[in-house]
């Protein structure tokens, strides 16, 4: 959907990148998905865990209201969970 057409319906009236947000008890923040990289077997006595975050986006269909969820910053969370994987 991301071409501004709809794979569903076909049209073309597309909301775009839409912040997803994820609404707490006492505030809203933007939706993310975070990848935890693993403790290391050897490290020395100080470690500290190694994360990267996604927010994600929406794109709805204005038309039928089929929605794509997509994630950002990728490449930085692609290195951190190859190295646990």
């Amino acid at each position: 959907m991301k071409n501004g057409k709809c794979p569903k319906c076909g049209s073309r009236e597309v909301m775009a990148d839409l912040e997803v947000r994820d609404d707490g008890r006492n505030s809203s923040h933007p939706l993310r998905v975070a990848v935890e990289e693993p403790e290391p077997p050897k490290h020395g006595r100080i470690w500290v865990q190694g994360q990267s975050f996604g927010e994600v986006h929406a794109w709805i269909c204005a038309n039928c209201g089929y929605t794509e969820l997509y994630t950002n910053n990728l490449a930085e969370m692609k290195q951190s969970y190859k190295k646990g994987h």
